[in-house]
Formats: structure tokens, C-alpha cells, sequence
């Protein structure tokens, strides 16, 4: 019986390091009939030349040269050549399991799922791999669950929100015009996994399979941050504000989830202009500036902070109350105290 053919779309920028170990898990998978699409995204390394020697040893292997465009750009660009009946992603700095789509396309030809859904490894530097479980049980998520399962997806309670751990089928993609925008470069699977689960019926787990290794590498296409940083929140808010609003129902809750996800974010977004080389009073104006956009001040003005850790009650009753300059002086207090908690640690 002749498999079906499963494109592997591997947007590749700066990782030639590790690029070998990527596209060497795939070349070794269990399953072999796939199309192995390596977007070169104007990566200024060797790694266009180790993509165009792959692809003289394997005609399985597709090389596209692009113009810098960021990961959104990079995976757009591989669905628009992929010819699988399904797609499948991998970062170039990570690498699979050898029986990843042996194990996943076997649940396929039994229960034919709109999505199948694995939990991962992340692994440090030093190959200290963490193991990162979904939060549900194997099987079937239909109506109900599925929708539950969304709403997790988007406030980050799933463990879920990343496409490289899932195996989507192109029809679905082709037929509602899946894609991400290219403008947005900060949680680009969190749209595009959205998106797909907006429009599929159902979505098969598989939470105590390990297939996906996720290296903590600090200057991967996802791991990447400038002062753009915030902007980057701004348009990632407002594209999937968008598309929330494009479902016919639920959608108020949906993005009540979606903006719940903005704490860790937000406090981030602090620490990173806190350690910035800006004055106080410049970190003063960004942090207002951010505060003051109508999507973010109205998820401010509503979060219940009571949940949250001590640390971040202090943060966000500083910003709730517009005390800009305190927060800053308090974040690097408290940045000061858990550095030298460490410190007493060792």
C-alpha cells in the first residue's frame, strides 16, 4: 500500500550549527515518503550551502532561496510549494524522533483526525531535556472539548500552542485560506494554530508520546527580540484580534482568553526595557506609550491580578495605576533580589 506523502516544511535563518541534526532526524524517519521543503530565509551563514548540498543527496529534499522575511514569511513560503497531503513543520534548530510520522500517520489511516496534537521535549544547552505534556487526555477532542481545547490554546493553559508538534492536512489549509501574516513576528503558531483550529472539526492527542525535541536556542528565528519588541505585541494583538472576530460565535470568550495570555508577556516586555541602556525616564514613555494602546489598556485596566505571583501583583498594580517610573525602579529590585537569591542558592 503506498503511503501518503506528508510535506516537512523547515524554515531555516542562522542555525547552521545545528541544521545538520535537524534535517538528519528527517532524512532518518521510520516513514519515507515525505517532501522535505528547507526555506532558506536569507540566512547570511553556510546554511543556504548546506541546503543545496542536502538536496543533491536526497530528491526528497526542495530548496527554497528567499529575501529575509522572518519565520512567517519562511513557512508561508513552504505551504506554497508543499504538495503533501499533509503538513508538518520542524524549526531548524530542532530535531524529531525517527518514528515521528510512523506513529502519527498510523492514528491518521485508523481515525482520519482533522489534527493530531503530540506533547515534546525541551532541551537546554547542556541536552537537559524537560519533558512538556499536554494537559489532556489521549484521544478524540469533538465540539465541546474541542472548543475548550481552543480556549486553552490561547490563554497557554494546553501546552499546546505551537505547530511544530502537529500534523495538519493541506486540504484543510488550501480550502480556508490558512496562513500567517507576514507582518507579525512574535506568536506566529499561536495564529496559525487558531486559525486551523477555527476551522476543523476535530483534534486527536497524544499526550504521553514525546516526538518533538525543542532546543532553548537564545538566537532562533522565535527567540529573537530587538526594540521592536513591543510593536511586535501590538500587531500580534491586533491580527488575532481580527481573526477572533471573523467566528460567528464565542468569539468575546476567545479573546477574553487570547488576552489573558498578555501577563507573562507584559512582564516580560519590562524586563526587557528595564535591562535596556535607556534612561528612566525614555523606559517611562515606552512603557506608557505601550499601556495607552486601546487593545492593551483595556485588558490592563480589567486583569485580575489575584492569581498571579507575588512578584507580578506588585508590577501590575504599579502599571494599573500608571505609576510608570516606580515600576521600573521596583523591576530592577526585584530583578536585584532574585539574582542574589541564586547567589545563596550555590
Amino acid at each position: 500500500m503506498e503511503q501518503d506523502l506528508i510535506s516537512v516544511i523547515v524554515p531555516v535563518y542562522k542555525t547552521e550549527k545545528y541544521l545538520h541534526r535537524c534535517v538528519e532526524s528527517i532524512l532518518m524517519q521510520t516513514y519515507k515518503n515525505l517532501e522535505i521543503i528547507l526555506v532558506d530565509d536569507g540566512s547570511p551563514d553556510k546554511c543556504p550551502k548546506i541546503c543545496d548540498e542536502y538536496a543533491k543527496k536526497d530528491n526528497r529534499i526542495k530548496v527554497i532561496h528567499k529575501q529575509n522575511g522572518g519565520l512567517a514569511s519562511a513557512r508561508n513560503a513552504g505551504l506554497d510549494i508543499a504538495t503533501g497531503c499533509y503538513i508538518s513543520t520542524v524549526d531548524s534548530d530542532d530535531w524529531i524522533e525517527s518514528q515521528t510520522y510512523e506513529t502519527t500517520m498510523a492514528i491518521m489511516q485508523e481515525h482520519n483526525p482533522d489534527l493530531i496534537k503530540w506533547s515534546y521535549y525541551k532541551v537546554s544547552g547542556e541536552n537537559k531535556k524537560i519533558a512538556k505534556k499536554i494537559n489532556y487526555t489521549s484521544g478524540f477532542l469533538y465540539g465541546d472539548d474541542k472548543e475548550k481545547f481552543l480556549l486553552d490554546t490561547l490563554s497557554s493553559q494546553a501546552m499546546g500552542n505551537n505547530i511544530v508538534t502537529c500534523l495538519f492536512k493541506r486540504e484543510i489549509i488550501i480550502n480556508k485560506r490558512i496562513h500567517i501574516p507576514e507582518n507579525i513576528s512574535m506568536e506566529e503558531d499561536l495564529y496559525f494554530l487558531t486559525s486551523y483550529l477555527l476551522n476543523c472539526n476535530n483534534v486527536y492527542i497524544l499526550p504521553n508520546v514525546f516526538l518533538y525535541n525543542y532546543f532553548q536556542n537564545q538566537q532562533s528565528m522565535t527567540k529573537s527580540y530587538s526594540d521592536k519588541y513591543r510593536d511586535s505585541i501590538l500587531i500580534a494583538v491586533k491580527e488575532m484580534k481580527q481573526l477572533l472576530k471573523k467566528t460567528n460565535s464565542n468569539s468575546e470568550n476567545l479573546y477574553k482568553a487570547y488576552m489573558s495570555r498578555l501577563v507573562e508577556t507584559i512582564f516580560y516586555l519590562i524586563m526587557i526595557i528595564e535591562k535596556s541602556n535607556k534612561s528612566l525616564l525614555e523606559k517611562e514613555q515606552e512603557l506608557k506609550e505601550f499601556i495607552m494602546n486601546p487593545d492593551i489598556g483595556v485588558y490592563i485596566s480589567n486583569v485580575l491580578i489575584k492569581k498571579y505571583s507575588f512578584y507580578k501583583k506588585i508590577i501590575f498594580y504599579l502599571v494599573k495605576k500608571g505609576f510608570y517610573k516606580t515600576t521600573f525602579i521596583v523591576m530592577n529590585l526585584l530583578l536585584f533580589m532574585y539574582k542574589l537569591r541564586n547567589i545563596q542558592q550555590k
